[in-house]
């Protein structure tokens, strides 16, 4: 995931990005806008109308805005830490099955 995207997170700013990669699994309604991957135009036209509709719907940005605040907050060192501890707990208990068949 760039690391543009938590900036503007923690800054309080609304994503507008391609729902693709990392940013695609960061990026939720209640803190931004993805974008599908379809043809190039027709990204282009989807990312110019995303950039319009928040350009005119002050209360959307504020929504946005208050969205990417918390949402950062799921992604702190702590909480990645936790995930993977849990991701190492997982194999070692399905090795554990497995190794005894």
């Amino acid at each position: 995931t760039p690391a543009v995207i938590f900036e503007a997170l923690s800054q309080g700013v609304p994503v507008i990005c391609l729902d693709h990669c990392g940013q695609g699994d960061v990026i939720t309604p209640d803190c931004g806008v993805k974008i599908p991957v379809t043809t190039c135009w027709q990204v282009i036209r989807e990312f110019a109308q995303a950039i319009h509709y928040l350009a005119i719907n002050p209360q959307e940005r504020q929504r946005l805005s208050e969205g990417a605040l918390k949402r950062v907050n799921e992604f702190t060192w702590s909480r990645k830490a936790q995930a993977m501890a849990a991701v190492y707990e997982s194999a070692i208990y399905n090795w554990s099955k497995i190794k005894h068949i």
